[in-house]
């Protein structure tokens, strides 16, 4: 009885959403959107900030994407695009969908849609390309990466890029490589059912 009464209050918001332009939001614990508390389900729309505290995390619908906010982190939501700010993020994203990075955007391959993992944490910011390939351009610079690859820039990866003022990734300051098993953390496992929402969520930070 509880799931089919879920799927009403799901699908209901999920159609007043698409009328809207806003997105549905699915949290767990402490979970503010604009500075105040939201409700376990809530509407954002575009130009809102979500912000989970510790112990907390939220889930963003959209009809073609989906958002995985991990506890401790934050975002601002757009109509076709993510502007993340800190923490630990995963984007399933479809063809046309972007996010921000800093300076960067980063967007799905136009021929797939693509799933990827923003992270900020100690001063260490990372881009992972879990499935599909994505486009990255910080303006004046373009990389292509690729599903199984990540780019990473601490502190120090300006300096030890060498002469290259670019990096290895072709943008500045950041480095590819493959992805460690583990550093995508198990925030992915999340995105598979709506009942790991049921509790708080901790998922694992790279």
């Amino acid at each position: 009885m509880r799931k089919a009464m879920f799927f009403l209050i799901f699908t209901s918001g999920s159609l007043m959403c698409a009328a809207t332009n806003g997105a549905m939001l699915i949290g767990s614990g402490n979970v503010q959107v604009n500075g105040a508390q939201a409700a376990k389900s809530f509407t954002v729309f575009p130009g809102d900030r979500v912000q989970t505290a510790a112990n907390s995390s939220a889930l963003i619908k959209t009809p073609g994407a989906l958002v995985s906010i991990a506890s401790d982190s934050a975002i601002q939501y757009q109509d076709n695009s993510v502007t993340f700010e800190r923490g630990n993020v995963v984007v399933i994203a479809p063809k046309g969908m972007s996010a921000s990075f800093g300076k960067l955007v980063i967007s799905a391959d136009p021929s797939h849609s693509a799933k990827f993992q923003l992270t900020s944490a100690n001063g260490v910011e990372t881009i992972a390309a879990l499935d599909g390939s994505l486009n990255i351009t910080d303006g004046t610079h373009s990389t292509k990466l690729n599903a199984g690859h990540m780019m990473t820039r601490a502190p120090m990866s300006a300096s030890a890029s060498g002469p290259d003022p670019t990096g290895r990734a072709g943008l500045a300051g950041w480095v590819t490589a493959v992805i460690v098993v583990g550093a995508v953390g198990g925030l992915i496992g999340g995105l598979a059912a709506a009942g790991a929402f049921d509790g708080p969520s901790s998922p694992s930070h790279p």
